[in-house]
């Protein structure tokens, strides 16, 4: 009888056993398969965060002329069809993300580009398509399409905008209608105002959305540089100038339309007066709020001031205490945000590293610069 009772007693636990032993087993297996199943989703995930940063690489390498980096980063099937491969006389200034289009293995970014010619006061506000596509283990650009959306530009003594290729342009501003006089950044309290220069427009810019211009006009040795806020596109002078036919017509016509159009400029903000030197760029922030104003001196030193956009006074100033023209040269990245980033190097080279040189953000609320 014990020995009967002991067979079972095993003959249990032997169960028992088989029992744990099958339980962890398929447990170690569901562990391990469950375990390769996310190494492989991992593997074929795609990273957005990755294509964006491609994309962002090839602007900021057309922006900076490196066309040969830009063009790294693309497939050679883009590539092999184009004749000509970079910016031409219209420089990419600036640009901001407006959204983003994502699938299995490539995604859309879709930017807006300001774009200024080298060779005329001109500014345009286009919409940039890159499509970045995951190719075996690389991301590569296999798309770039791009629509322009406003045209700025001067027609002599008038600075015009072009809404729509093919219809026809609203007047921003003439040299006549600039104001006349101002007050100068360099003065803190505001008495003493100049007269303001308008022989020419200079350097002209667009922002993001197109509901700020940036503009400067020129006299013999000074710049002016003010803010207009226009107008959503609205027909500026009651008639159609299209149904005109040729001749002498034309011209009397047209004189008649530039006496009588209204300006779709409702606002300018004057900021200021710049002695001795060339406006290089204009760079709105993403808010329209700010306007970094990128300049040489008489000197060929290279400076950055930064205006509020609304109100005119310059919010810049600790960054020029900091790092004074004589010796330093300041060159712009752009805005993030609500800070401005730049970079720093001596105006003189003396075969030396300077500690001050290097990439710093100016926080245009809280004026704190940061070296990053």
């Amino acid at each position: 009888l014990n020995h009967n009772i002991l067979r079972e007693e095993l003959s249990v636990k032997n169960k028992r056993f088989i029992s744990l032993c099958v339980v962890l087993f398929s447990l170690f297996n569901f562990t391990s398969c469950k375990k390769t199943e996310k190494e492989e989703v991992k593997v074929d995930l795609f990273d957005s965060k990755k294509a964006l940063n491609i994309s962002k690489e090839y602007l900021f390498n057309i922006k900076n002329g490196n066309i040969d980096g830009a063009n790294k980063l693309c497939t050679e099937e883009l590539l092999k069809d184009n004749v000509n491969i970079g910016e031409g006389i219209s420089q990419i200034t600036s640009f901001d993300k407006e959204k983003s289009i994502e699938g299995n293995n490539f995604a859309y970014y879709i930017y807006n580009i300001i774009r200024t010619s080298s060779t005329e006061p001109k500014s345009d506000l286009e919409s940039l398509t890159i499509k970045v596509e995951k190719i075996k283990d690389q991301y590569l650009i296999n798309g770039v399409k791009s629509q322009s959306k406003k045209e700025l530009f001067v027609d002599g003594k008038y600075l015009r905008i072009l809404e729509e290729e093919g219809s026809n342009s609203n007047l921003v501003v003439s040299l006549n209608s600039i104001p006349k006089d101002t007050y100068v950044s360099e003065n803190d309290i505001m008495l003493y105002k100049a007269k303001v220069p308008n022989e020419a427009f200079g350097k002209v810019g667009l922002s993001f959305t197109g509901k700020k211009v940036a503009i400067s006009t020129k006299g013999q040795e000074q710049t002016y540089i003010c803010v207009a806020n226009i107008e959503d596109s609205i027909t500026t002078f009651m008639g159609d100038n299209s149904a005109t036919s040729g001749g002498n017509g034309d011209s009397t016509m047209s004189q008649l339309e530039e006496l009588f159009e209204k300006p779709i400029a409702k606002k300018i903000v004057s900021l200021d007066l710049l002695k001795d030197c060339n406006i290089n760029n204009f760079i709105f922030s993403k808010k329209e709020d700010s306007l970094a104003v990128v300049y040489s001196n008489g000197n060929g030193v290279r400076r950055v001031n930064i205006y509020n956009a609304n109100e005119g006074n310059i919010i810049s100033k600790a960054i020029n205490e900091e790092f004074n023209e004589a010796e330093y040269n300041i060159d712009e990245i752009g805005f993030n945000a609500e800070e401005f980033i730049f970079n720093v190097s001596k105006a003189k080279s003396e075969g030396y590293t300077n500690e001050k040189e290097g990439k710093y953000s100016f926080d245009v609320e809280s004026y704190e610069i940061k070296k990053l």
